[in-house]
């Protein structure tokens, strides 16, 4: 934003919009007549109105709070940052909540092109640096209504927002069309496996070799040399020179995946008990997940030697009746997976199938060459989706980087043709600062029309060093006892100063809260 194009200038947030006012506090209730918008129902940058909650408190003005079209609302804790410029609003009347922020765009200035703008790269940049906050980071009214604004003319500013409202709306569509690949590469691998199992990916194999289809039923026990549970010995990341030990992260996709080792030291009995061969199968027994529990990686050569955790068993086959690897994909198979969650689930947190459970599995096996023939057939689709999934990784990482590039590029006017015919954004900046100080003037000497820009119906927020010691509970005094949001309402401190004054004021004595025998009465302060 060093340069910017002729007819642009810098300005603030601040100098476009009005003054920034912070929202209501209550809590969230499924019941009650005002909508209550809160930073998770914008953090998406759209608002499904249906999954937005009522007040349990309502404001006592409604009006003060009301959400309406052509409002921008900001987060100022939590989800720092996120915006939304309110289009549409529900026939309900709406406030929003007090970890929001609203700012009105003046009305000589497009709000669509403000909303861009607090989506862009220059935008967040500057809002990383303005958070502050140890448990939560937070901007407050003034650092947003400081964040540096390119400001271009107005017509090119709709010009701007029109483009990107095009733009955008083919990268959403694009990254919505994306992100269906992943399930459906789910459920293709599934299908295969599916077919695999039940011997519909071989029929014509079998046709062609003239082979018999009968398979034989088997349980899993049947098939197996040696069934054991894995060390319950404690292993770690350090010791480097000890034996790597799989555990249940290592087990990935069917695969190990060696990224994450640990190791420990072992005696000669247990490395011989416990060490793994290839063709050895691992499979998770014991999990919080009873997606994972079940779950199984073939052993590759190069994992000979390892050992493996107490959560995981081995099972060593008798390859002269099974192809390892054929059970493998038996195993991940959308019907076996089926029984193996509706033993293994349980309501005490811990889900498990232990081991003669699994050699109860009941197992379908063809002759050992069509075994291989499925599994070379497995193994060759699932590497086509492996190539499919690959690409999806890429093209969705070049989607989500066309928003960032091209609001960039929109705030550096280079989006749209400059026209040498505009007028320039100072003229227009300097039009909106003579008629903002016009209506501060007025309107000390006489009622608003109801004509007035909303961008300069402020409410003139106190700061600390303008108030007295006991500020609030004079309020208390003379007002009688408010709920600490009405409280919070009348005395026109900033929300972050008002809860500094509160313990100030309930330290030194000043006000106390009234506790009440009913726990969903509201908080009730009072003078003393």
């Amino acid at each position: 934003m060093s340069e910017l194009p002729i007819g642009w200038i810098k300005t603030t947030l601040g100098d476009v919009a009005s003054q920034g006012q912070y929202g209501w506090t209550s809590k969230a209730t499924d019941n009650g007549r005002v909508k209550y918008l809160r930073t998770t129902d914008i953090t998406s940058g759209r608002i499904n109105w249906d999954t937005v909650p009522y007040c349990q408190d309502n404001p006592p003005s409604v009006e003060k709070y009301k959400i309406e079209s052509g409002d921008i609302l900001i987060s100022r804790a939590g989800s720092v940052g996120f915006s939304v410029l309110i289009q549409d609003i529900p026939s309900t009347p709406a406030v929003f909540a007090s970890y929001l922020i609203r700012y009105i765009p003046n009305s000589e200035v497009n709000p669509k092109f403000i909303a861009c703008f607090l989506q862009s790269p220059n935008y967040w940049r500057q809002i990383s640096d303005a958070s502050a906050g140890i448990a939560l980071a937070n901007v407050n009214a003034k650092k947003l209504a400081d964040v540096v604004l390119p400001f271009a003319p107005f017509n090119e500013q709709k010009r701007i927002a029109d483009k990107l409202d095009t733009l955008l709306t083919r990268v959403d569509s694009c990254q919505s069309h994306l992100e269906r690949v992943p399930q459906i590469l789910k459920r293709f691998r599934q299908s295969v496996l599916a077919a695999a199992t039940s011997g519909r990916l071989t029929e014509e194999w079998r046709e062609e070799k003239g082979v018999d289809g009968e398979w034989e039923n088997y349980s899993l026990g049947d098939v197996l040399i040696d069934i054991r549970y894995g060390t319950a010995r404690k292993s770690v990341y350090e010791l480097k020179d000890g034996t790597p030990v799989l555990r249940i992260p290592n087990v990935v996709n069917g695969k190990v995946d060696a990224s994450d080792l640990k190791f420990s030291h072992f005696d000669k009995k247990e490395i011989e008990t416990l060490s793994l061969k290839a063709d050895d199968l691992l499979l998770i027994r014991s999990n919080g997940s009873v997606e994972l529990v079940g779950k199984v990686a073939i052993v590759d050569k190069e994992f000979e030697g390892f050992l493996y955790a107490g959560y995981l068993i081995r099972l060593r086959f008798d390859k002269g009746k099974v192809n390892p690897r054929y059970i493998s994909h038996y195993l991940s198979s959308p019907a076996i997976r089926s029984h193996i969650e509706l033993t293994a689930r349980s309501t005490s947190g811990v889900n498990n199938i232990n081991s003669e459970e699994v050699k109860a599995i009941s197992l379908d096996l063809p002759s050992l060459e069509e075994q291989a023939e499925i599994v070379r057939r497995v193994e060759t689709l699932f590497a086509f989706a492996d190539r499919l999934e690959k690409r999806y990784g890429t093209s969705y990482a070049l989607v989500e980087q066309l928003t960032p590039s091209l609001l960039a590029k929109a705030f550096r006017g280079e989006l749209v043709e400059q026209d040498p015919n505009d007028e320039p954004a100072s003229m227009l900046l300097e039009r909106i600062r003579q008629t903002r100080e016009a209506d501060q003037a007025s309107s000390t000497s006489k009622k608003p029309s109801r004509k007035k820009d909303r961008s300069t119906k402020e409410v003139r927020m106190l700061k600390l060093s303008e108030i007295q010691e006991n500020h609030l509970s004079a309020i208390l005094k003379e007002r009688g006892r408010m709920t600490s949001e009405a409280l919070w309402s009348a005395s026109q401190l900033e929300i972050d100063d008002f809860y500094d004054q509160l313990k100030v004021e309930e330290a030194k004595g000043h006000l106390r809260e009234i506790r009440s025998s009913d726990p969903d009465s509201p908080r009730m302060l009072e003078a003393t």
